[in-house]
């Protein structure tokens, strides 16, 4: 898909990419499949591997390897209730968890989760594979990918991150979500003003 934009837009794009999707742009742009105009992962797993993410994800719900295995390895059973969602996806504030939850999906592989356990990537061919643009996004109230993460993450890339108040880890729909798209949309403006 990311090539057959290039082919049709003429351009290559930038990847936006939240959580195990920003992790999955990573490890495109280490394999060489394709290539980008610039990276932004937001709230997103890191190519040093997701291990304390699930770490922090224990922390926030120390029953969720019980409950996994009670419900016969459901992958659903982690976020099985409005409560567990919010528990590790929202801030506190936020208020549309019931609605959410019922967008969430049904199924997730095994393989897809555990894929990114461990350093998947490095952070020198990503930046050649994305013309050296990257900018990391997150979100105050995050206790996945929580700041410190974020800053780890801008810090392997060399560049700079910010981190939106009042956003968990749902950083696109929680309740600054249009302070993260503007932090997004200036940095590409940063990036592609006509006199850059």
């Amino acid at each position: 898909t990311i090539n057959y934009i290039s082919q049709v837009d003429g351009i290559e794009p930038v990847l936006v990419g939240h959580s195990s999707g920003g992790g999955l742009f990573q490890a495109v742009l280490q394999s060489g499949k394709a290539k980008s105009s610039g990276l932004i992962p937001l709230c997103a797993i890191p190519f040093t591997g997701s291990n304390t993410v699930y770490k922090n994800w224990g922390k926030e719900d120390p029953w969720c390897m019980t409950r996994l295995l009670w419900d016969l390895g459901d992958m659903r059973s982690p976020l099985s209730t409005p409560t567990l969602v919010k528990k590790v996806f929202f801030s506190e504030e936020y208020e549309g968890v019931e609605e959410f939850s019922k967008t969430l999906n049904r199924g997730e592989s095994y393989f897809w989760a555990t894929s990114m356990l461990l350093k998947y990537a490095d952070a020198k061919t990503i930046q050649q594979s994305c013309n050296n643009k990257v900018f990391v996004v997150g979100g105050e109230e995050d206790k996945l990918v929580t700041p410190n993460i974020v800053q780890n993450l801008a810090s392997e890339f060399g560049t700079s991150s910010e981190v939106v108040s009042k956003s968990g880890h749902m950083i696109m729909v929680d309740r600054n979500w249009r302070e993260a798209a503007d932090v997004v949309v200036k940095k590409m403006e940063e990036w592609f003003s006509k006199s850059n």
